[in-house]
């Protein structure tokens, strides 16, 4: 390319491919592109606004990030080819491709002098070698005297970020949305309103950000809470009876017993995800068939196969009576709140076991289930509701990577075979946007209302086979959930109506299956596997802005009742099975699990324990809540991660802080899964083998001015390193936290059958059990925790590499150091509260400091204002973002985890309790004066706040 006149060269900017690269063609002209510029010290602030000036005059954007020696310019590789007066091309090395180019950047001679680095312009991978040779410190995004792409001190490659939120991205962009991953599951209503299922809730509820919606079933056929799935206890109700002459009116109470389970998640401050379904007996008063028309297979409140039309005629008529009835008691008792809902209209229609009209129908799929879809939009909007309530609705939440076969199997279909996904969500698109209908009608009828598409996309659907994440092009979760998009909701003949309507995977489990014991569900994989959809759905959301369509992913794993849950092997074809109450890490699909002996019932009908411990998934909700609500730029190392790379097993997303305009916070998460998971045939012979791990220095740059110096944590979920393996409340309590077991015994893939002890896994029963010890563990880790740390030109660098093992999440969270001779100025936590809950109407109702329960002391406190959910929050309030952990102490003396100020390549494990609730296990007995137990909160700068003091608790 012509040098302009008046142009000179960036001395030190040249840039050469190695020998082995070779220039296979001209990068793309519209190409959109940002490159970041920094001017020399001498330069500072006026000489940047001098590059700026220039920089528009070319037609660039423009955007200052929060150094104030640095800019980010936007604009088209053209722009950018004419500016710099080089020509960027696409060079071929090894397998992958890089953009480059060869020779010195050149700039006006004015603007030149003022320039110290430009990074962007040349792709220099975070890994072994480089496509340069000996790049210079601006073209590969290096900063004189020392290198932020290639190999670091030791050889380990450096990944490198800029952490400012301002600026526009590469990689992922615009808002983070943590509550999209906050959301769990429970099957029965009627568990809410057991003593012993509330102590989950008030663990939910003691960490506000990890958890912020319940989804929730049975809310309509409510009365008697049942063990398992599928009718393992009998399927009845109280809420509307059977009558063969006819419907007989809704009894005033009917829904008494959904209105409490309901309201024991809103005094909570869980947000309900309300399953509209299954039918009380009382939808089939007046039919023909009455209730004899239903089989074993598909019990009455799943709905009658075969089914005639004049029945079904009376059916979706009872059901709109009951439906209404149903949202005036809501209405009646939580008021505008529901604004703020979700409602689901069925679970599974494409599932027989869960809706039998449509079963095998695979002619008009979901036929029944659309014309019940309708029937309850009408009737929601015939409720006569205030104006102002507008009931967020939904569906269809079909089974969409699996399908469900005549002879009653659940299958994975192989590539290329069509899923329920491909049958059965179109043709409830179809009938949506077309107002009813099938096709479309002349003239044209508005649409029905459906404000999210909802689907489950699990990892194994066989109960054989192991957990798919993504296999490109087949069945895998996160291929299957953005198809959703891609391929159906996003098609022109809709025109739009779907955009911007949440995709709701909220069964993103590993697999399917309550009952069937599943190793990886106790150690580091289950929150890895969600740690891994988070990011990938994070990342669809970014993809996907331009329909304006967020990816929502949960998890069905609130099931503390199906603890012990033990399945003989072989499976029956019933399923049918017994709980025991010997066992507790009994790899059921639970957040939590029992710390003690049943409270009460029987090995067929046993109570959920009130005393629960932690299994390591619930750690993932504790990383939800360090994320900040907007992304970071990838500078350097995106080649390697997921999505950049769709077969990487390196998940990585950076987030930042910045809830009032000021950066407060960086949390930067990775994870290690892997994305296609081979199934061999023969597993002992031919094992799984896992991916190998990552090792990298991490950077981050673009910090505050005002940050001269900062804290910073590594919190660890799973293996930290070959000296560092993993520690959880499972291993703990003596579970084995290997999370890929050798050899894989063929038939029972990482599952352990009590009946006769085959399978792989690790069962632990409740005797010698050690609660305490457990509860030392179960926290959210760390092992490494540094403060006061120094920070040069903006510029934070791990002191050594990291490690990052299969099957791990790790989190870098990094805040100002805060202290009285620094810039920022210290800031004392805030005390502690006492917690309350706010029922529906009435005053709050206060919740004791600490409570004997049994043998232990449960220590429950608020601490305001760290939800951004809260009316009060104050988002420029430094307590938000400068919060660490809370000390429990028992008269005087600690007995909660603190973390371990740990020294530079010194990592060590310890733990912080970042929830509002402690367990103080069997203390000794208190004497006369009691135990007085106190409650402080420390920040990121290892600063404590005042003590909230207990009144004195008597232990005998």
């Amino acid at each position: 390319m012509a040098i302009p006149r008046g142009y000179r060269r960036l001395e030190g900017s040249e840039c050469r491919p190695a020998a082995e690269a070779r220039r296979i063609g001209a990068e793309d002209p519209a190409k959109a592109l940002s490159v970041t510029i920094r001017v020399t010290p001498a330069a500072g602030e006026p000489g940047c606004d001098r590059v700026a000036a220039f920089a528009r005059t070319q037609g660039f954007r423009v955007d200052r990030t929060s150094a104030l020696d640095e800019i980010i310019v936007s604009g088209t590789v053209a722009q950018l080819n004419a500016a710099f007066a080089v020509e960027l091309g696409l060079y071929a090395w090894g397998d992958r491709t890089y953009r480059g180019c060869e020779g010195f950047l050149h700039l006006p001679g004015e603007i030149a002098e003022l320039i110290a680095e430009v990074s962007g312009l040349i792709e220099h991978e975070a890994g072994a070698g480089s496509p340069w040779r000996e790049p210079g410190p601006y073209g590969a995004g290096r900063s004189p005297g020392r290198s932020h792409g290639g190999s670091g001190r030791d050889g380990k490659p450096r990944l490198r970020i800029i952490a400012d939120w301002k600026v526009p991205h590469a990689g992922p962009s615009g808002p983070v949305n943590p509550g999209n991953y906050a959301m769990v599951g429970s099957f029965d209503i009627d568990w809410l309103n057991t003593p012993e299922y509330q102590v989950l809730l008030d663990h939910l509820a003691a960490s506000p950000g990890a958890f912020k919606t319940v989804r929730v079933m049975k809310v309509l056929n409510s009365g008697t809470a049942e063990l398992g799935i599928y009718g393992l206890t009998p399927v009845t109700d109280t809420v509307w009876a059977y009558n063969a002459a006819g419907p007989v009116p809704i009894p005033a109470g009917a829904f008494d017993a959904t209105i409490s389970g309901l309201t024991q998640l809103t005094q909570r401050g869980l947000v309900p995800y309300v399953v509209l379904g299954f039918f009380p007996a009382g939808v089939y008063s007046g039919t023909q068939a009455g209730l004899s028309a239903n089989t074993a297979e598909a019990p009455y409140a799943y709905g009658p196969s075969p089914v005639s039309q004049p029945d079904w005629n009376t059916i979706k008529a009872n059901w709109s009576t009951l439906v209404q009835a149903f949202f005036q008691a809501l209405y009646a008792t939580f008021g505008d709140a529901i604004n703020g809902w979700w409602f689901e209209v069925w679970n599974e229609p494409d599932n027989p076991y869960l809706w039998a009209p449509d079963a095998y129908n695979n002619v008009n799929p979901l036929s029944y289930y659309c014309q019940l879809y309708q029937e309850t939009v009408q009737a929601i909007a015939g409720a006569g509701l205030p104006a102002g309530v507008q009931v967020s609705v939904g569906g269809p939440a079909v089974m969409a990577n699996s399908t469900f076969l005549e002879d009653g199997q659940f299958q994975i279909f192989s590539t290329g075979t069509p899923t329920d996904l491909q049958t059965a969500l179109p043709a409830f698109l179809d009938f949506v946007y077309n107002g009813g209908h099938a096709v479309p009608q002349s003239p044209p009828v508005p649409p029905l209302p459906c404000d999210f598409i909802s689907v489950h996309a699990k990892g194994d659907w066989t109960e054989a086979e192991l957990p798919d994440l993504n296999a490109v092009g087949g069945v895998g979760v996160v291929y299957t959930v953005e198809s959703v998009v891609s391929q159906f909701t996003s098609q022109a003949k809709y025109n739009g109506y779907f955009d911007g309507k949440p995709i709701v995977n909220n069964e993103a489990d590993m697999r399917v299956g309550f009952q069937v014991p599943f190793w990886p569900r106790m150690t580091s994989q289950y929150p890895a596997w969600l740690t891994a959809l988070m990011i990938a759905s994070d990342s669809l959301s970014s993809e996907y802005a331009a329909n304006g369509v967020q990816f929502v992913s949960a998890s069905d794993n609130a099931h503390p009742e199906l603890v012990g849950w033990q399945e003989p092997s072989p499976p029956p074809p019933t399923g049918s099975g017994s709980m025991s109450g010997e066992y507790t890490f009994g790899q059921q699909r639970s957040i939590m699990t029992a710390a003690s002996s049943w409270a009460a019932g029987t090995p067929e009908a046993p109570v959920c324990p009130q005393d629960l411990v932690k299994v390591p998934v619930y750690n993932f909700y504790e990383l939800v809540r360090l994320l900040g609500d907007q992304h970071g730029v990838f500078i350097s190392g995106q080649n390697n991660f997921y999505p950049t790379d769709p077969s990487s097993s390196l998940f990585s997303a950076i987030t930042v802080g910045a809830p009032s305009g000021e950066l407060t916070h960086v949390c930067w998460v990775f994870c290690v899964y892997p994305t296609n998971i081979p199934n061999p045939t023969d597993p002992v012979n031919n094992p799984f083998k896992p991916p190998a791990d990552w090792s990298s220095y991490v950077e981050v740059i673009g910090l505050p001015g005002s940050w001269p110096s900062v804290n910073w944590v590594q919190f660890q979920i799973g293996q930290a390193g070959e000296n560092l393996p993993d520690r959880n409340s499972f291993t703990a309590a003596g579970g084995n936290s290997e999370t890929v077991p050798s050899p894989v015994q063929s038939g029972g893939i990482w599952e352990y059958y009590v009946s006769d002890g085959s399978g792989t896994g690790t069962q632990l029963s409740l005797s010698g059990f050690n609660a305490g010890q457990v509860r030392m563990n179960q926290e959210l880790g760390l092992v490494q925790y540094m403060k006061n740390v120094s920070v040069t030109n903006g510029v934070w660098e791990s002191p050594a590499a990291i490690d990052f093992e299969p099957y791990s999440a790790t989190v870098f969270w990094i805040t100002p150091y805060e202290d009285n001779t620094m810039t920022n100025p210290k800031v004392t936590p805030a005390a502690p509260v006492p917690a309350s809950y706010t029922p529906p109407s009435g005053p709050p109702i206060p919740i004791p400091i600490a409570t004997l329960i049994g043998n232990n002391v449960v220590i429950r406190w608020a601490y305001p204002p760290i939800d951004p959910d809260d009316p009060s929050f104050d988002p420029s309030d430094p307590r938000y973002y400068s919060f660490f952990y809370f000390e429990v102490q028992r008269n005087k003396t600690t007995i909660s985890p603190v973390p371990t100020v740990t020294e530079a390549g010194a990592p060590a494990w310890s733990f912080a309790l970042r929830a509002t609730m402690w367990v103080d296990t069997t203390p000794p007995p208190s004497g006369e004066t009691g135990y007085v137990y106190s409650i402080r909160a420390w920040s990121a700068s290892h600063i404590p706040g005042p003590f909230l003091d207990s009144p004195p608790v008597m232990v005998p």
